[in-house]
């Protein structure tokens, strides 16, 4: 077997093991009243476990095989810059999205609104930055790398989205995985996703924090839940529009600063030779492995049957 259809596989197990997992973790927690943040830490392990398993099967040396070169002061600003012009993407994609499928992470912040604001940014924010991309960054961009960066870059976001396993987180999620493959492949560190994907979600965890405080400052929530339904009934489809002619405009910019991170990491000539095709010519040379197999197809199916079930429920 080969190293991609073992990847494969692992991505194939992992689907299985987290759904698997999630039912039999209702099961044994039914008519238990435990917080939202035991369920995050299930579903975090869920994923972790799969991964692991696989790099010690593998006998893969996560020290010498994962990029995690230490990243300047400049770099770190650089991020900074990127997830602020990937918002607008982010939130377009979430908005239009959400025409047609329920917005899954409105449902998850309503049960995290009241919770303790440091544990909403420690469940939310710092251990999704790090397990998520140790599993995507780490072992599912690196593994698929040998196919150069454009494919591995497709698959783990691909791959990201999918794991999210409903059709709202699925249309960011997807894109925000490819961002974090391209500036750990301009960085030559996967701190670089790591650091973009705790700034995202830090955001979300702070939005929350600010509800929870609204709440209990005497805000009527029911005022604030129909001036909200209102909005949207109204004004939606053109704050979609509006949206994705500023994520036109910022997404640009992302590609801009991308290419800046790459000049401040001493790695200018080589990401140019990767976007320019330079990478793309050796490997036509060399020949690769089969990159979509059965066990992929399966995965995918699996979660996007899941994802439908879930909208038929």
């Amino acid at each position: 077997m080969t190293k991609t259809a073992k990847l494969n596989l692992t991505f194939l197990i992992l689907v299985i093991f987290s759904i698997g997992g999630s039912y039999a973790y209702a099961l044994l927690t039914n008519g238990m009243e435990l917080p939202i943040y035991a369920d995050l830490l299930v579903a975090q392990l869920l994923i972790l476990l799969p991964a692991w398993g696989y790099t010690k099967k593998e006998h893969i040396n996560l020290y010498k095989e994962i990029r995690h070169r230490r990243l300047r002061f400049g770099a770190l600003l650089c991020l900074v810059g990127i997830t602020l012009l990937s918002m607008p993407l982010l939130s377009f994609l979430n908005l239009f999205s959400s025409l047609f499928v329920p917005n899954a992470a409105a449902g998850l912040a309503e049960q995290m609104t009241g919770g303790p604001g440091w544990m909403n940014i420690l469940f939310l924010a710092v251990i999704p930055a790090f397990s998520e991309e140790f599993v995507f960054r780490g072992v599912f961009f690196h593994g698929y790398r040998s196919h150069g960066f454009w494919k591995a870059a497709l698959m783990s976001g691909l791959i990201f989205g999918l794991m999210h396993l409903n059709f709202n987180q699925f249309s960011y999620g997807f894109a925000l995985g490819v961002i974090f493959a391209a500036v750990v492949e301009a960085s030559g560190s996967i701190y670089a996703s790591m650091a973009i994907h705790f700034l995202i979600n830090f955001q979300s965890a702070q939005a929350i924090n600010a509800l929870t405080s609204l709440t209990a400052s005497g805000v009527e929530e029911e005022g604030m839940l129909e001036i909200s339904g209102a909005f949207q009934q109204t004004y939606l489809v053109t704050t979609v529009i509006v949206v994705g002619i500023v994520a036109i405009v910022t997404t640009a910019l992302v590609v801009v600063l991308v290419k800046l991170l790459a000049k401040l990491c001493d790695r200018e000539d080589y990401f140019a030779w990767v976007l320019n095709g330079g990478e793309k010519k050796a490997l036509q040379k060399r020949g690769t492995s089969r990159l979509i197999d059965p066990f992929f197809i399966g995965g995918a199916a699996i979660c996007i049957l899941f994802m439908v079930s879930r909208l038929l429920i």
